[in-house]
């Protein structure tokens, strides 16, 4: 379908024929991975033990569970999904595409109440659930306006469940429309109410398509650890990637230490899709244990760290470090970050230990990538190029080259689910999608953002400031896990008196020094930075979250949730 150019002329070769995985449908998508990757193992999941399954048994479980739609008469109606990740999840979301059914994959974190307002705005036909989240769904269906059919994704007593399937061989699948809406994802991002993004099949192909081609499938045995979830479509996406270059996916059953760090130890990955905020945890948590430790380890390490700066070999810099290389496995090359802005001093220090940290950009209604940095093109503090077949613009005054930024093709939504409003005020009639994120396009073409036009705090004095910019020059304060910035309303005026600073410490070093001693140790350390950062741009009120921050799906603060409850004085 797709007849794009790749990443760069420079693109490193796969190990097998790209061409022969068929992008042009989900039927021959889930086929022709099959026949290309055929008995090579596809997922490994631990449920009590590990259990794997190759591509061959991932392309029949979907057309057994697509044939079954059919059967149905699902055909253009929608079902629903409450699950922790597991493989039987994008079975079930690549069998509707298959089938012409729409899926929507719902968040679990959120509430009784959430959850039942996406289900009486869907009213779908079916709702998949597992038995871990049945207690969950049991609470929504109290605030439901419609009865719902359930089918148990693992054993629940009383429910049929995906294993009572029949094969339905006699059965054809009908032509696939790639373009009607296959999925509809309910986001509230980190400023507002939740909507339903209308996905459809061709934008999630032409992402599998242009993913498997920016230059990260080299190698035959490429192993990947997936840890985002799954009603998101940085996962889903990354995902339809890593399935087309045949890499092998453990998806981690929890994000628990233990248990993350198990998924590390069986699967070795080569590499993770994550969120910055994960990267951060990882560097902050190996730099506190450098600093409990004696005064030669210190001086050991921090050695290490200066001399392996200066060395261009990623496999001298991962020997060099081989005991931090070890807890996660001790294969992983790179990590491709997405969801939220990486600092820069997170992407230079995993750099220096020897794992290489790709940042991407793109928004839940572009499905979501809209440009990536590679192994071959690469500028440091940008998002990469946008992918090839699409195009991006910079909305910007006269004079000037930044700006918020406009993105159209093959990427962007089909609208918010019964929400014209909503869809025309992001979507213009020339197919222009207002992404509401400022930034620029450098003259090579890589793109840099630089702030986000709803989170802008305009000062009484006029001043504009972009709390992200403010955000970086905090983001070296080891003990900071997360940090949240907004502007303090006046009461006059809708524009802002003082500028808010709330951080969540990390509880080690929090439980340690307790609330008021902390409190001091955080305002020093911001105040130390004053030079970095022009003075109506400092925090003027800086406080300390006893709990973690509240936070979308993908791990990004949700701003205005923390300015609400500073207004109401829940911070001290």
């Amino acid at each position: 379908m797709f007849s794009l150019q790749s990443h760069s002329s420079q693109d490193k070769k796969c190990y097998f024929d790209i061409n022969k995985i068929q992008t042009d449908t989900f039927q021959n998508f889930v086929k022709t991975i099959s026949n290309v990757h055929s008995d090579r193992n596809c997922f490994k999941y631990f449920e009590g033990q590990w259990k794997q399954s190759t591509f061959i048994n991932f392309h029949d479980h979907i057309k057994k569970i697509a044939r079954f739609f059919v059967s149905k008469n699902l055909q253009n109606k929608k079902i629903a999904i409450l699950s922790d990740s597991r493989p039987e999840m994008i079975e079930i979301m690549l069998a509707a595409f298959c089938a012409n059914v729409s899926t929507t994959p719902i968040d679990v974190k959120l509430s009784p109440e959430e959850v039942a307002f996406i289900l009486n705005d869907l009213e779908p036909e079916v709702v998949f659930v597992t038995k871990e989240k049945y207690e969950l769904l049991s609470l929504a269906q109290m605030h439901l306006m419609q009865s719902m059919n359930i089918i148990a994704i693992n054993d629940i007593e009383g429910f049929y469940s995906l294993k009572d399937i029949p094969e339905n061989s006699h059965l054809e699948l009908p032509q696939e429309d790639i373009n009607k809406t296959g999925m509809i994802i309910y986001t509230s991002g980190s400023t507002g109410m939740m909507k339903g993004v209308e996905t459809s099949g061709s934008q999630l192909l032409y992402q599998a398509h242009t993913i498997a081609r920016t230059g990260f499938a080299k190698y035959e045995h490429e192993r990947n650890l997936s840890m985002l979830p799954m009603n998101h479509l940085f996962e889903i996406s990354s995902m339809l990637g890593c399935l087309s270059v045949g890499y092998s996916i453990c998806i981690a059953h929890s994000l628990e230490k233990a248990d993350l760090g198990m998924c590390l130890q069986y699967q070795k990955p080569t590499q993770i899709f994550t969120v910055p905020l994960f990267c951060k945890s990882i560097m902050n948590g190996i730099k506190l244990s450098v600093k409990d430790s004696s005064l030669t380890k210190r001086i050991l390490f921090n050695f290490l760290l200066f001399i392996a700066s200066s060395i261009k070999s990623q496999e001298i810099r991962q020997k060099i470090f081989s005991a931090v290389h070890i807890k996660f496995g001790g294969s992983l090359k790179r990590m491709i970050v997405g969801g939220a802005a990486a600092d820069m001093a997170i992407i230079e220090f995993f750099k220096t230990i020897g794992i290489n940290i790709y940042e991407g950009y793109g928004l839940t209604e572009t499905a979501p990538v809209l440009a990536v940095n590679t192994p071959t093109e690469y500028a440091a503090g940008s998002v990469g190029k946008p992918l090839p077949g699409l195009e991006i613009k910079i909305q910007a005054p006269k004079g000037m080259s930044e700006g918020e930024i406009y993105t159209r093709g093959p990427q962007v939504m089909n609208g918010y689910y019964k929400n014209l409003k909503a869809t025309t005020e992001v979507l213009d009639n020339e197919g222009w999608f207002k992404t509401g994120d400022i930034g620029y396009i450098s003259p090579e073409g890589f793109l840099y953002i630089t702030g986000r036009s709803k989170n802008l705090i305009i000062l009484e004095n006029g001043k504009k400031i972009h709390p992200e910019e403010v955000e970086k020059i905090f983001d070296d304060i080891n003990f900071i896990q997360e940090i949240s910035i907004f502007g303090d309303k006046s009461k006059q005026t809708s524009n802002s008196e003082n500028i808010v600073l709330v951080a969540y410490l990390n509880p080690e070093f929090y439980a340690e020094n307790g609330h008021n001693e902390s409190l001091t140790l955080l305002i020093n350390e911001v105040h130390h930075r004053a030079n970095r950062i022009a003075s109506y741009k400092m925090p003027t009120k800086i406080f300390i979250s006893k709990e973690e921050l509240p936070k979308t799906t993908t791990m990004k603060v949700k701003h205005f949730i923390v300015a609400s409850m500073y207004e109401k004085g829940e911070f001290s």
